[in-house]
């Protein structure tokens, strides 16, 4: 990634986001994954909403709409919103025909919000699913969590819950939704195009 990237966001990969996001197919898919993914315990899952990001890195803002307390590491990402309210999200990169998805990361603080849906499963697989339908990307992929900047070896049990929760997210989430670990890509890989 260059800083020229964070200043011009991909505008195919734009594009690709406002098609998805803007003619309700976003919406539509997200409400069966919503389904497909809420935990089985019988909780009450709240009224979950989804939209995209698209610009620079830093700490997400507050608008009128939209009240982000997540420091996005990547131009381009699917938030879950309840109300008003960021409580997760999934931060990727184009690159060429394959999307990466390089941040898997819920809002401290939101853990009784996020308990009753898998998150991380549901906006990954919402991420395939739009790219299948509206885009030109013929893969995507997800990073492990050793080779995310913030994953650190050693330390005392703090940074060892930290690591077990980022294994989860990365390559759980990954392994859970079919993806196949692949040493040339380094990363967990799904073919979104057969051929």
């Amino acid at each position: 990634m260059t800083g020229l990237f964070h200043k011009h966001p991909d505008p195919e990969c734009l594009a690709f986001l406002e098609r998805a996001f803007g003619g309700g197919l976003a919406r539509s898919l997200f409400d069966g994954l919503r389904e497909k993914f809420a935990r089985p315990d019988g909780e009450i899952e709240p009224e979950y909403s989804v939209s995209f990001r698209a610009g620079g890195t830093g700490w997400g803002h507050k608008t009128s709409d939209v009240c982000d307390h997540t420091y996005w590491d990547l131009p381009f990402g699917i938030q879950l919103i309840l109300g008003r309210y960021v409580l997760a999200g999934i931060g990727f990169e184009p690159m060429s025909d394959i999307l990466r998805v390089r941040q898997i990361q819920g809002v401290p603080g939101q853990a009784s919000f996020l308990r009753p849906l898998r998150w991380q499963l549901a906006l990954v697989e919402l991420l395939g699913e739009l790219a299948v339908r509206s885009s030109p990307y013929a893969e995507l992929q997800v990073i492990r969590a050793k080779d995310q900047p913030f994953y650190e070896d050693g330390g005392g049990d703090e940074e060892r819950r930290l690591r077990e929760r980022m294994n989860s997210h990365y390559d759980g989430t990954a392994r859970g939704l079919g993806f196949r670990w692949c040493d040339s890509r380094g990363a967990y890989y799904k073919l979104l195009r057969s051929g």
